[in-house]
């Protein structure tokens, strides 16, 4: 009953009111009135979720008028809610083909480029959108965003800048091209940013705390000092300058007491988790899982997963310190959390992709090279692992093409196309193609040959396979010997 509603409303908004003053017109034509019942008819069906039934009355209204776009359109987001985005693509780029001013049609294909992550062309549709549109800031902000996510910073800071021109000056969009350039690490530029923000509004504690940050990401602790020295003469009781000289202080007595009297700095809900983040991120980058500091710092990253849950570098602080204390299986969980709130910082990718394959965990190590693989479709690594997985779960075909498209991606880093081939050789040995697995061998570099631990493995397995055992056996002794204590190789040794 509810549909119904919605549906009568709706058509009510569409179908036009008519005025009690009388105005002199043609009436519509048959032909008109035809249209519009159909469009209608087709409308319909879509509010109510009979989407092939729309589809199918839309597409014949493509045929009637077929410079419209308007079909096309509906289609397109009946496709996107069906997760059919490929097709809603196609229908949405002929609908703004064929009407290019329509801002609901362009509005409908950024949305579909967002979803399929093109975020270079939701940007650049969106450049386009913008003019049109009275002003409004949240919009520069979205357009900047997309453009970073992109990879595409310097772009993102036109906009920024193209912002300032069209509403003025505002502190707000300063300090977001600093975050901007902090995420794509160019220190140098933020530095830029800040420091002339310094000049224009000397004093402002916020701008200087702001400054902290971008001194603690080029590691310049005197510039830290001084600024928050400042910060304290303007305002004596700013807890985030105070926390600070007040762990520096009894940083001289002993490591273990700086990082708990880290405990109240943390938990400072008026300090940003940038600055705590980098605070800590030193100490966890040099744990170990012997190390006198190790209880400390998970305490201390404890806090921050409490305070921020949802944040990804919090999550992935937590879970780079488990990793390198050894705790790899609990480190997966703060990966994964790390990654539904982030999906832009392959470098976490690439690390759970290291610790399946280190677990041998080739289910999941499937699953998430893929998904990689759909953010990322130009990062060979993420091929290569994909590869590694479907060896490894006996789909070797499937493991060939993944491998094959990771060597087209790293055509210019001829230390990782090795690895590549060493594991496509891995694949045909299993397929039974001894001889293309020892071309491959036979074509690697003379630093492989002398002493990679893989290449003695493959070169025992085409022994074995070929019936020579002794052979084999002698090049797996040799692929121990330099380094691979893999469960695989010791198996093979065992069972000899």
């Amino acid at each position: 009953m509810f549909k119904y509603f919605i549906l009568i409303a709706f058509l009510f908004r569409i179908i036009p009111i008519q005025s009690q003053e009388i105005i002199d017109e043609a009436p519509p034509s048959n032909l008109e009135v035809d249209l519009e019942s159909e469009f209608i008819l087709a409308m319909q069906d879509e509010v109510l979720e009979k989407y092939d039934d729309a589809i199918e009355k839309f597409k014949n209204l493509i045929k009637k008028t077929p410079g419209e776009g308007i079909a096309e359109y509906h289609i397109a987001k009946i496709l996107l809610k069906q997760n059919k985005t490929e097709d809603a693509l196609f229908q949405a780029k002929k609908a703004v083909e064929k009407n290019p001013s329509n801002i609901y049609f362009k509005e409908i294909l950024k949305e579909i480029y967002e979803n399929t992550r093109d975020y270079k062309s939701a940007a650049d549709l969106m450049l386009t959108i913008i003019p049109t549109h009275k002003f409004d800031r949240k919009e520069y902000y979205e357009l900047a965003e997309l453009y970073s996510k992109a990879n595409e910073t310097d772009k993102a800071i036109e906009v920024l800048e193209k912002l300032d021109k069209t509403a003025g000056f505002d502190l707000q969009t300063e300090f977001y091209k600093v975050s901007l350039l902090l995420k794509a690490k160019d220190y140098e530029k933020a530095k830029k940013v800040i420091e002339l923000l310094d000049k224009k509004m000397p004093g402002n504690i916020e701008i200087l705390q702001k400054m902290t940050m971008v001194y603690r990401s080029m590691n310049d602790t005197k510039k830290i000092d001084d600024i928050y020295k400042k910060i304290l003469k303007i305002d004596p009781q700013n807890p985030q300058a105070l926390s600070y000289f007040s762990t520096q202080k009894k940083a001289n007595q002993s490591e273990k007491n700086y990082i708990s009297d880290l405990y109240p700095y943390l938990n400072n809900t008026e300090i940003g988790v940038d600055e705590k983040i980098l605070t800590l991120a030193p100490y966890v980058e040099n744990i170990s899982k012997d190390h006198p500091l190790l209880n400390d710092l998970i305490h201390a990253a404890e806090i921050l997963i409490k305070l921020y849950p949802h944040n990804a570098r919090t999550n992935a602080l937590y879970a780079d310190l488990l990793y390198n204390a050894e705790q790899t299986l609990k480190s997966i969980d703060y990966y994964r959390e790390s990654l539904k709130y982030e999906k832009s910082n392959f470098m976490i990718w690439k690390q759970l992709m290291v610790i399946y394959t280190t677990i041998e965990d080739w289910n999941n190590l499937a699953k998430l090279s893929t998904e990689a693989i759909d953010y990322y479709p130009n990062h060979s690594v993420a091929y290569y692992y994909a590869g590694r997985a479907y060896i490894s779960l006996n789909q070797v075909s499937k493991a060939i093409e993944y491998l094959d498209e990771s060597l087209l991606l790293a055509q210019k880093n001829e230390k990782f196309r090795n690895e590549i081939m060493l594991m496509k050789a891995n694949a045909f040995i299993i397929e039974g193609k001894t001889s293309d697995a020892s071309s491959i061998l036979n074509t690697t570099d003379e630093s492989i040959k002398a002493n990679h631990p893989f290449y003695f493995e493959l070169k025992g397995d085409i022994e074995m396979k070929t019936g020579n055992k002794e052979k084999a056996l002698e090049y797996w002794k040799k692929s121990y010997d330099t380094g691979n204590n893999s469960k695989r190789l010791s198996d093979k040794l065992k069972n000899q």
